[in-house]
């Protein structure tokens, strides 16, 4: 078939074959430098994910450290508000308490200023008789003191209820910055 002869056609060229050699050669050494750099590449990724993982790893415990804090923050706040709340209750109750204290005192002042008012007008009817002036103007002078006592107290309560009022406005002005501290939160 070929114009070579049989003899040549059975014996392969040494040249063509070493060219063919060389050349597969090259191609398997191309071939390894290249799943050489896919493994050197996996082996990168695989480094990555390893240092990916642990940061993440170390960000959800972040996370869950950063919550219990925010849960305890919470716990802490919740007393604070129901703290603040008794707090409130209570400076209402003495508010009340103070003025009902106040009611009674103006009561009393009201009741003193009638009693001195009836002991007058009794020494002024009872001015004819000596006798029964001398007992008026002690029982008088009594009064007078117990007035003068009772008004001492009075305005001593008076001040007392003023003072209390006051811590009562400051205890109200804690309680709202507690309650705008809570808000915050």
């Amino acid at each position: 078939k070929d114009a070579l002869p049989r003899a040549w056609r059975a014996k392969p060229c040494v040249c063509a074959m070493s060219g063919q050699l060389a050349r597969d050669r090259a191609r398997l050494l191309k071939a390894e430098k290249l799943v050489n750099q896919g493994i050197y590449r996996l082996v990168s990724r695989e480094d990555a994910l390893s240092d990916l993982d642990t940061q993440v790893s170390a960000q959800e415990a972040d996370l869950v450290e950063k919550r219990q804090q925010h849960h305890r923050s919470e716990l802490a706040a919740k007393a604070n508000l129901e703290a603040s709340q008794e707090a409130a209750e209570q400076s209402d109750r003495r508010r009340l308490a103070l003025e009902g204290r106040e009611a009674e005192l103006q009561t009393l002042r009201d009741g003193l200023a009638e009693r001195q008012h009836r002991l007058e007008v009794r020494a002024e009817a009872s001015a004819a008789k000596r006798r029964q002036l001398s007992e008026d103007q002690v029982v008088l002078q009594e009064l007078r003191t117990e007035v003068a006592a009772f008004t001492e107290a009075a305005a001593q309560a008076l001040a007392r209820a003023e003072e209390q009022e006051l811590r009562l406005i400051a205890s109200n002005e804690e309680l709202a910055r507690a309650r705008n501290g809570v808000a915050e939160l």
